[in-house]
């Protein structure tokens, strides 16, 4: 045992020795301005982390990460592995980024190679987080597995944890590519990596500062524009939803309509019927862009003209820093304009698209169609709210000149922009800079004299634009009334704005509310607002969508999808949508798997059984003993492919297109080959016959088989004894065929 501890320890130092590692550290100062210039203290700094959802409050100006300590390994497999901090006092965080859907193990060791604590799990794909507590002061090695790729590092633990701690690794988050909230913070360690964008807020006395978003990577200052609290709020819809659901979504803007983006849940004051509504005890929330169904479109034109022949490459260089600073959920087009607009790339968020796009750009003809070109972009999109999808949208227009082309007017492309945020860049000095800022909103517009600065102003005009886009909030609350018509009014602590945009009102109607049990479902309806509970899967139906929703939240929900207990199923996230899923089978064999969602803030989970079926298999064989009235089906039912079987039997129609259960036979519940009389039948008419097996989850049809039943035969034999006055007539009633027959004679 000691020669194989050795061989261990020997195996880790190795791995230690080969391994890579990279401490990101850097120090970030901040300085504060009023509207006059003059200089402020900052107090406090929020900072969040946009990419990986942490957060922290900063006494003071000055933030350096060089204590968080933040080790970034290399990659050897599938997957990424980042701790923080390390070095670490008693627990620390291990993110696991990447992963694939299987086997899980991460292993805690001494450097002796002896066990700590160990993790095993089947996960579903996407990255996760663990909570690893020690006792063991020193060097630990960490090793994970997942599936076969392999890796293996050292934290360094200075003091050990409470002995009233068990050593151990928890998992405390599962994420499918749903961030975290940026309204609610968290308690998980705040840690910055390489590349990741972060939103500082600044306060100093009773002054707070619009937002300021960068990817840091070098040592850097920045400085706060400081502004008094005065909230312009916009009402964009109020919505209710059974079982008791209130939905507000607006947006909030400052007195120079730019965009408030760091307000949160306790921020807000809603009242019903003049009365304050409790927060914690209607369940409130405010969601965020990042975890509604949205959209963010962005049209962005730019003037190829033959005037700026000098500037193009340079144009095409600072369009590019806009693009690579966008955001996921960001859908750029592109235009470039002179006599006529030109879409050089439509909307996509895919990036070395839109780059090769702008990279394309040629110059054009010697004049300008500005008006023209600023209709066409407008037309693109249109700002949507509501409860399943929200888009907005934002337009770029750099241009070194003003409308020389003269097909459309100002007049009209103010027109076409209405309400639409419109940022409009003039360069050099043949611009009209009246008319520019007529077309900006929010204005004014963006001089620019020297070219070298353009690159600054279009990456401040995308965190302008990310800025507006969180500047969009969705309250929800679970309202207490259940029945007749209520007002509503909802507003900011501490508004200094006095003016009707100072507060959002409207009215809503609680007939037919109705509460609800706490907890995670899936699939809801108006009818049943628990949802299901099972998921089935077949040849007709390989896929399907499902849809979260949490009662009792009291933290924006973030639900987490994976398999259970195989590798049967595909889970997809909607890519608009983080609340929904898309869900099919990998194999048409029958078999039956679990999928469990977890809203992880608000600590809910539901386990949904998915069975995945087979089309039974059977068959019509044939159509035999046919008469006037009835005919008999033999039915080949041979292979039930493990459903549950409701019904089975021979159903029949005139109609060939017509498909239904109006007219059967049930025959026994079994597999086999069975028959059963047909009745009922009219005599000389054509019927369409099928099997059919009624399951669970759908009926299911045989081919069809005609017949037609028969007349009654009969013929008359003779005449005989012919008078004047009569005659004898012998007829032959051969048979009825069945037919109930209720008159015979002659005629």
């Amino acid at each position: 045992m000691k020669i194989k501890n050795l061989l261990q320890a020997i195996y880790f130092l190795a791995t230690f020795l080969s391994a890579s590692g990279q401490e990101m550290s850097l120090t970030l100062r901040f300085f504060g301005k009023d509207a006059l210039g003059n200089s402020l203290t900052v107090q406090k700094v929020y900072i969040k982390n946009m990419t990986n959802g942490t957060d922290t409050m900063l006494n003071g100006n000055i933030y350096t990460t060089s204590s968080v300590g933040i080790v970034n390994f290399e990659p050897s497999g599938k997957f990424d592995v980042n701790c923080y901090p390390n070095p670490f006092d008693g627990s620390t965080i291990i993110s696991v980024d990447g992963l694939d859907h299987g086997e899980l193990c991460i292993e805690a060791f001494r450097l002796d190679g002896k066990l700590i604590t160990q993790y095993h799990d089947n996960i579903g794909p996407g990255d996760a987080r663990f909570r690893y507590i020690s006792n063991e002061a020193g060097i630990n090695i960490i090793r994970v597995v997942n599936n076969r790729n392999i890796k293996s590092f050292k934290i360094i633990c200075n003091t050990t944890a409470s002995v009233n701690n068990i050593e151990r690794l928890d998992r405390t988050f599962m994420d499918r590519g749903v961030k975290k909230s940026e309204v609610e913070t968290n308690d998980d360690p705040f840690y910055i990596a390489e590349g990741d964008r972060l939103q500082f807020v600044g306060y100093s006395g009773d002054y707070i500062s619009l937002s300021i978003y960068d990817t840091p990577v070098d040592d850097k200052s920045y400085t706060f524009q400081f502004e008094t609290k005065y909230y312009k709020l916009k009402k964009h819809q109020i919505i209710t939803e059974k079982p008791c659901l209130i939905n507000i979504l607006f947006s909030v803007a400052n007195k120079n309509d730019k965009g408030i983006d760091y307000l949160g849940n306790d921020d807000f004051i809603v009242l019903e019927d003049n009365s304050t509504v409790s927060p914690t005890e209607t369940f409130r929330y405010v969601n965020k862009s990042n975890t509604v169904p949205f959209l963010l479109k962005t049209v962005l034109l730019l003037d190829n003209s033959a005037s700026v022949a000098n500037n193009l490459e340079s144009i095409k260089s600072a369009a590019s820093q806009l693009i690579n600073h966008k955001l996921d959920k960001q859908e750029i087009a592109i235009y470039g304009f002179s006599d006529q607009y030109n879409l050089i790339q439509d909307f996509t968020n895919d990036k070395d698209s839109l780059l090769d796009a702008i990279n394309s750009i040629t110059l054009g003809f010697p004049s300008t169609n500005l008006y023209g070109s600023i209709i066409e972009a407008a037309s693109r999109w249109d700002d949507y709210y509501s409860t399943t999808f929200i888009e907005q949208g934002y337009m770029v227009v750099l241009t070194d000149g003003d409308d020389t082309q003269g097909s459309s007017t100002l007049t009209s492309a103010i027109t076409a922009i209405g309400d639409k945020k419109t940022y409009m860049i003039g360069l050099g000095d043949e611009i009209n800079p009246d008319n520019l800022n007529k077309l900006a909103n929010p204005g004014p517009y963006y001089p620019i004299t020297d070219i070298n600065d353009l690159g600054d102003i279009f990456t401040e005009i995308q965190n302008d634009i990310i800025r507006q886009s969180n500047s969009f909030y969705w309250l929800t609350y679970m309202t207490p009334k259940r029945t007749g018509s209520h007002e509503l009014l909802l507003k900011v602590k501490d508004n200094t704005n006095t003016l009707s945009t100072s507060y959002i009102e409207g009215n809503f109607s609680a007939t037919g509310f109705y509460s609800v049990y706490s907890g995670v479902y899936v699939n809801k309806t108006d009818l049943d607002p628990y949802g299901i509970d099972t998921v089935y899967l077949s040849k007709e139906y390989p896929g399907t969508n499902l849809q979260a929703i949490t009662y009792w939240a009291l933290h924006p929900p973030e639900y987490s999808w994976e398999e259970l207990d195989s590798s049967l199923l595909i889970i997809e996230d909607d890519p608009i949508d983080p609340k929904s899923i898309s869900l099919s089978r990998k194999y048409e064999l029958a078999s039956e798997s679990h999928i469990r969602v977890t809203d992880y803030p608000n600590d809910f989970m539901k386990d949904i059984t998915v069975i995945i079926k087979e089309k039974p298999t059977f068959q019509l064989d044939s159509i035999t003993d046919i008469d006037g009235a009835s005919a008999r089906g033999y039915v080949n039912f041979i292979f039930d492919a493990g459903n549950n079987i409701n019904e089975r039997g021979i159903c029949w129609s005139e109609d060939s297109q017509l498909v239904s259960l109006t007219h059967k036979i049930i025959l026994d519940n079994q597999t086999g080959i069975q028959n059963q009389s047909l009745t009922g039948l009219k005599n000389n008419t054509g019927y369409y016959a099928r099997a059919y097996t009624v399951t669970l989850s759908d009926t299911v049809y045989s081919d069809s088989q005609f017949f037609t039943t028969l007349n009654p035969e009969l013929q008359i034999d003779s005449i005989t004894g012919i008078t004047a006055t009569s005659a004898r007539i012998y007829i032959n009633f051969i048979t009825d065929t069945g037919t109930q027959v209720n008159e015979r004679g002659i005629c």
